[in-house]
């Protein structure tokens, strides 16, 4: 079965193989290579990954761990906003025609999930959330209008869908009415995440958040909780910042007195991760807006049970009291006493990491989810569900 799989995905992760115009530490968009990895090991599948980069000197094409790799490069941005992509699109859809795939699979609803539903070929998209231009309070620009108008678009015309979290399902069930099929299928994180050491690590009193210094991640609230809760530390490890907001959350720390207990880490790698994971006897979080994510998926498969805000598709991963508790959003005084119910009930706890690891293994490990996946592929390929 030959797969092509349309995404966003990272120059970064390939520096040493890539003759780059500039080293950017991007977003890594880990999901894509988990899934393509998963699926190149199962037997007869050919997996190709292509992406659009403005990072590259030239388009270019590396294998790693079975899977083809094509980053193509684009366009000035100049040239893109004269064309409104069309170069690109063109570009991708002669790759997938030399290619001459089974399916095209876009793990995405914009540019990528475009391409795919234009192509001669059977096509499959994952939902991973609410598009940004269909948020309650997103701004209806010009630039907005037209990016719904080619949401619609691609959903008018596909037929088959992966949704990462019943969340996203409401999404999905307003705006294509009739005629589609779906599967549940979440997200699968990296292999190295269940590979558990001999050495046990000593558990700190300490919290650990991971994700984006933006306002929609809530970290105001997050330096509220840790204000609360006198005893514990909290390591934030972050890959992107908002520099106004980030001035903010400066102040807010100085304010409080608390820069001797949060340490702002900034970047870490997959290894770095893992241990301060280990390190750590809760992930927590603050967002105000998030689908599934993936540092949940992460913490539970280190046995470290989760205290979030009950926001977008948090209560669809975390099972409260089992994995770890959701907190009505806002409510800074219940959160900061369910992070100590957790601290100081050691059987709780331990009851709790292990039902964290159990899920981990049922839900995200990798090769379950490309298992999942290529099951649906088959059926889709060979036109076994019935719309």
């Amino acid at each position: 079965m030959r797969i092509v799989i349309l995404s966003h995905y990272s120059t970064f992760q390939f520096k040493d193989l890539l003759v780059l115009k500039q080293n950017q530490n991007e977003h890594p968009y880990p999901w894509v290579r988990n899934l393509a990895e998963g699926l190149a090991l199962i037997n007869d599948n050919d997996v190709f990954v292509i992406t659009v980069r403005s990072t590259l000197q030239k388009t270019q094409s590396i294998k790693v761990n079975g899977v083809n790799y094509l980053f193509v490069k684009s366009s000035s941005w100049f040239l893109r906003f004269l064309t409104l992509g069309l170069i690109e699109i063109f570009k991708l859809n002669n790759m997938i025609n030399k290619i001459k795939p089974d399916l095209v699979h876009s793990l995405d609803l914009d540019f990528y999930g475009f391409c795919a539903t234009i192509s001669k070929f059977k096509h499959l998209i994952t939902i991973h959330g609410i598009p940004k231009v269909f948020w309650r309070f997103s701004k209806q620009t010009i630039g907005a209008r037209i990016k719904k108008k080619i949401v619609y678009f691609i959903l008018e015309n596909t037929e088959y869908f992966i949704i990462i979290s019943p969340y996203v399902y409401n999404f999905l069930k307003t705006n294509k009415k009739t005629n589609y099929i779906y599967e549940f299928i979440e997200n699968p994180i990296s292999m190295n995440y269940f590979s558990y050491s001999m050495n046990l690590v000593e558990k700190k009193r300490q919290l650990i958040w991971i994700g984006t210094i933006q306002e929609r991640k809530g970290v105001t609230e997050l330096i509220q909780v840790i204000a609360s809760i006198p005893t514990i530390t909290i390591n934030m490890i972050f890959s992107y910042v908002d520099n106004e907001y980030f001035l903010l959350i400066r102040k807010l720390i100085e304010e409080y007195k608390l820069s001797n207990r949060i340490n702002l880490l900034g970047y870490k790698n997959e290894v770095e991760i893992i241990n301060l994971l280990d390190e750590s006897y809760l992930l927590v979080l603050t967002s105000k807006e998030e689908t599934a994510p993936m540092v949940i998926s992460e913490s539970f498969a280190r046995g470290v049970p989760v205290v979030s805000f009950d926001i977008g598709g948090i209560n669809y991963m975390i099972d409260n009291c089992e994995t770890g508790f959701t907190v009505e959003y806002g409510n800074i005084l219940e959160f900061s006493n369910r992070v100590n119910e957790l601290l100081s009930d050691e059987e709780l706890y331990t009851i709790t990491s292990i039902k964290c690891k159990e899920k981990a293994k049922n839900s995200y490990h990798p090769k379950k989810v490309a298992e999942k996946t290529s099951l649906f592929y088959n059926h889709i390929i060979k036109e076994e569900y019935e719309t």
